[in-house]
């Protein structure tokens, strides 16, 4: 590691200087690290966008969003939405006459310092979990499904403004995903579920 970079980041992280030096050994022995390129991770996040990712047209606006039933089987890849999902099923299975309900909600977030908020960094997020959930499940981000982000100005600039973003999720997922007729198949512990889904309440 080059000596000029090495106080910057004991200046950040209050790391040790030979610690500094044994966890930069420790990343380069990663036989499937490269931490010379961002290009690596760069190329996941494409890869997984093309999985997941959507684009809508919102009254001549093109907005960017994720698709429900694709990156419902990715987050069932993880042990928490797996055992969540297995949980559910074995309380009540569910069919397309007696869905689960979804609670989709919709916040302005401005991040940064709360003390000299920069209205320019403003942005709406909308994001959804399951009515059924627990709230010890509930209580932890992982469990919410972030849907799609857009920037309070560019949000402004769309006719009917949120109201009409939210809508056009809502058809995207009951017209086009139909997850509520057809369902979302997840591959869990090497068996297959169909799970049907409805929307029980929208927060904006």
């Amino acid at each position: 590691m080059d000596r000029a970079k090495r106080p910057k980041l004991l200046a950040l992280g209050r790391v040790a200087d030979a610690q500094l030096v044994k966890i930069a050994a420790a990343l380069r022995a990663m036989p499937d690290l490269e931490l010379h390129s961002r290009k690596p991770m760069q190329t996941e996040r494409r890869r997984l966008w093309d999985r997941i990712g959507v684009s809508s047209d919102v009254c001549g606006h093109s907005v960017e969003h994720i698709s429900f039933a694709s990156v419902l089987p990715v987050l069932a890849e993880t042990d928490a939405w797996k055992m969540a999902m297995l949980a559910l099923y074995r309380k009540r299975p569910c069919t397309s006459d007696d869905p689960y309900l979804l609670v989709i909600y919709g916040d302005e977030v401005t991040p940064g310092n709360v003390l000299r908020q920069d209205d320019a960094m403003k942005f709406m997020a909308w994001y959804a979990t399951l009515a059924e959930f627990p709230p010890e499940l509930t209580c932890h981000t992982c469990m919410w499904v972030p849907l799609a982000v857009a920037t309070s100005q560019e949000a402004k600039t769309i006719p009917g403004g949120l109201g009409n973003v939210t809508r056009v999720l809502l058809r995207h997922m009951f017209l086009q995903d139909r997850i509520c007729e057809e369902g979302v198949i997840l591959q869990l512990d090497c068996r297959t579920y169909r799970f049907h889904f409805f929307c029980q309440d929208v927060h904006l």
